[in-house]
């Protein structure tokens, strides 16, 4: 005899999903599909996109579905990992994000040697971090780049090129797409 299974909850959007089942649930799944207009811009997304809650938080995961339907309505929806991910770097400062750079920093494929490393390292400390070492990446404008630039020492060229080279590589790296195709900084 097959099983009498409840049906999920119908609704205009999505849909919520009691597990292991309806008869004892321990948490409630919201899902919804993908747009189809999201694949383009961020491939490899599922063709549905769901989370699961308690059951206590029925009501949450019902906010949720309407939260989603209101950004694909509004026209600025994104995967919930990208929004995430956003939420994560707003604010990320120089100084958080320098130590992961130099790590994963690559030339020509392979590892920076340690020699570059303790260069840039030491420009990096020398003279970016004093002036934008708690800065918001996302805050840095061409103007403070200029007047950074017009305070380095005037008689040192090589150092002056060498730091703002630095800067300029940093700002391009964090601006990139990552490499799982996330958002950039």
């Amino acid at each position: 005899m097959p099983r009498k299974k409840k049906p999920s909850s119908r609704r205009s959007f999505g849909r919520i999903e009691y597990r292991p089942n309806s008869d004892s649930p321990t948490r409630v799944v919201a899902a919804y599909p993908t747009p189809a207009d999201a694949f383009a811009q961020w491939p490899g997304l599922p063709k549905r996109i769901s989370r699961s809650f308690p059951i206590e938080q029925e009501s949450e995961a019902l906010a949720w579905l309407d939260g989603e339907k209101r950004r694909m309505d509004a026209g600025v929806w994104e995967p919930p990992t990208v929004r995430e991910k956003k939420a994560e770097t707003v604010g990320l400062t120089f100084d958080e994000y320098f130590p992961t750079w130099l790590e994963k920093r690559r030339y020509r494929g392979n590892p920076l040697r340690p020699g570059t490393k303790y260069r840039l390292r030491r420009d990096y400390e020398n003279h970016i971090k004093p002036a934008f070492g708690g800065t918001p990446m996302d805050r840095v404008t061409q103007a403070m780049a200029d007047k950074f630039r017009d305070q380095l020492r005037a008689d040192q060229p090589a150092m002056r090129r060498n730091v703002m080279k630095l800067l300029a590589e940093i700002l391009r790296s964090a601006a990139l797409p990552g490499e799982d195709g996330s958002e950039p900084i």
